[in-house]
């Protein structure tokens, strides 16, 4: 069984497993997004930004992103999702799915 790894946004932790695993962190978070970003719909919807701190890219698959202790869950990245070394992923918390991510 593949083991999951949590960035959980109320702790803002880099990563409840392992530590610093993989060096991925919630970089910033637009909690009520009225005008700094638009999605591919044109809609100001709520986004978390990750940054990837090392080396090697990582393959967000299996990792889980939550806002809710009681549903740890809720989004989960599919196998593909990755980010490059010194990279950035905006992962938007809109309810659409989209290809790949929580919120694509």
């Amino acid at each position: 069984m593949k083991l999951a790894k949590f960035l959980f946004l109320p702790l803002l932790a880099p990563c409840l497993t392992h530590g610093a695993l993989a060096g991925v962190r919630i970089n910033e978070i637009m909690a009520s997004n009225g005008s700094t970003i638009a999605d591919e719909d044109g809609d100001f919807e709520d986004w978390i930004e990750l940054v990837k701190t090392g080396a090697e890219t990582v393959d967000l698959g299996g990792w889980i992103l939550s806002d809710n202790e009681a549903l740890p869950f809720k989004w989960v990245f599919s196998e593909g999702v990755n980010i490059a070394p010194d990279g950035f992923l905006l992962v938007w918390a809109s309810g659409k799915a989209r290809g790949g991510g929580p919120d694509g």
